[in-house]
């Protein structure tokens, strides 16, 4: 099982790189590029600079840093835990919700984010302003739980791994 569990963090880890490397490609394009992120980000041409400081970026970093890196770790981790305690004794399920409930909740905050940013510049509002904070609030319930599954994922790991590495008497 372990190994299966691990393959399944790894891969979807290199999934997450390659969304990153890609995300964070827009950066130097964006001059070249403009009009084609501008139409294809749901952003007016002139918004396209704060869009991409604002939003993208923080995109871009927790794409490539909860997505690749983390699940690489959570995944190599996963793997090597057992080996350290000499059994395996995880919560099967939990590894697998664990592994949905980050996955899923990236996407979603990700999303909440570009949607945030898309919605609250096409209105004409500078980010950080009243009138963007009131335009997007209908948005933020979205980053809150993505990033509050991202927080339920983390007790699942860190759970998972106290279980693996220190297994009560009974379960020995």
């Amino acid at each position: 099982m372990v190994k299966r569990l691990a393959k399944h963090f790894i891969v979807a880890s290199l999934v997450f790189l390659i969304a990153g490397c890609i995300d964070g490609l827009v950066f130097p394009t964006k001059g070249h590029l403009g009009t084609f992120y501008a139409s294809v980000m749901g952003v007016p041409q002139d918004r396209l600079r704060p869009f991409l400081t604002d939003f993208v970026s923080k995109i871009h970093t927790h794409i490539t840093l909860a997505g690749w890196v983390s699940l690489a770790l959570m995944g190599i981790v996963y793997f090597l835990a057992p080996q350290i305690s000499e059994r395996e004794h995880y919560k099967k399920h939990l590894c697998y919700a664990q592994f949905w409930l980050w996955v899923i909740g990236l996407v979603v905050m990700c999303a909440g984010w570009h949607i945030m940013g898309a919605k609250g510049l096409r209105a004409g509002f500078e980010h950080g302003t009243p009138e963007f904070t009131r335009q997007v609030s209908s948005v933020r319930p979205l980053v809150w739980s993505g990033g509050i599954l991202l927080f339920i994922s983390s007790l699942l790991f860190a759970y998972n791994i106290v279980c693996c590495l220190w297994p009560s008497s009974r379960a020995r």
